[in-house]
C-alpha cells in the first residue's frame, strides 16, 4: 500500500471512531478527524525516527493505537467512560494529559464519545490575532499543539457545573505540560457560541 493510500485508510478509520464525539458535535467531524489524524501523523512520525523498527505503514500504526494489544478484547480497560483513547507509545510525557489503563499501558483522551450529541452546544476555534494579521495568526496557530483537557469526574461523569461545589476530578492533582515538557503556567479559555456576541 503507499503513502497516500495508507493516509486516506487511516483517515477513514479515525472518521468512523470519532463520527459521534464530543470534538465532532462541537466542531464538526472534519475538525475531529484532522485533530486526531494530526496526533496520530506527529506520533507515527517520532516513534519513527526514536526505532529501528519503525512502522511498514500509518493506517497500520493508527489501528494499533486505538487497541489495547495487551488486553483479550484489544480495548483498553479502566479509563475514563466514553473516552476514545489513543495509545502514548514511547515519546509521552506522564502528566494530566495521559491516563494509565488497567494493562499499565499509557493513553491519550483524544476524544470522547457523545453519548446525546444534541446537548452539546456547537462551537467555534479561537484562532488568535486572526483579525488583525494572518501572518501572525498563522505563526502563533503553528506554535501550539491543540490538546483537549477532559474534565472528568471521579463518578466517571465529564464535565463540571458552573455552579455548586467543586467536584473531585481524575487528575484534578495532576501538572499540565507543554509538549516540550516544560512547566505550562497559562492557560486561556475562549467561549464562541452561536448567539453570544465576542466581547462577553
Amino acid at each position: 500500500m503507499d503513502n497516500s493510500q495508507s493516509q486516506v485508510s487511516a483517515q477513514r478509520f479515525i472518521e468512523a471512531k470519532h463520527r459521534t464525539s464530543v470534538l465532532s458535535a462541537a466542531f464538526g467531524l472534519d475538525f475531529a478527524v484532522k485533530h486526531a489524524f494530526d496526533h496520530a501523523f506527529s506520533l507515527w512520525t517520532a516513534e519513527n525516527a526514536a526505532s529501528s523498527d519503525s512502522w511498514v505503514n500509518l493506517e497500520d500504526f493508527v489501528r494499533a493505537s486505538y487497541h489495547d494489544l495487551n488486553e483479550q478484547d484489544h480495548a483498553p480497560h479502566g479509563l475514563p467512560p466514553n473516552s476514545i483513547p489513543f495509545f502514548a507509545w514511547g515519546t509521552f510525557i506522564r502528566d494530566g494529559y495521559t491516563y494509565q489503563a488497567r494493562s499499565a499501558s499509557w493513553w491519550y483522551m483524544l476524544d470522547m464519545v457523545a453519548p446525546n450529541p444534541s446537548l452539546i452546544i456547537p462551537s467555534t476555534l479561537f484562532i488568535p490575532y486572526v483579525k488583525t494579521s494572518a501572518v501572525r495568526s498563522e505563526n502563533v496557530v503553528k506554535s501550539f499543539k491543540r490538546t483537549p483537557i477532559w474534565f472528568v469526574r471521579s463518578d466517571g461523569g465529564l464535565g463540571v457545573s458552573v455552579e455548586g461545589g467543586r467536584p473531585s476530578l481524575w487528575h484534578g492533582e495532576k501538572e499540565f505540560r507543554r509538549s516540550d515538557g516544560t512547566e505550562r503556567k497559562t492557560m486561556k479559555i475562549k467561549c464562541s457560541w452561536p448567539g453570544y456576541d465576542d466581547e462577553w
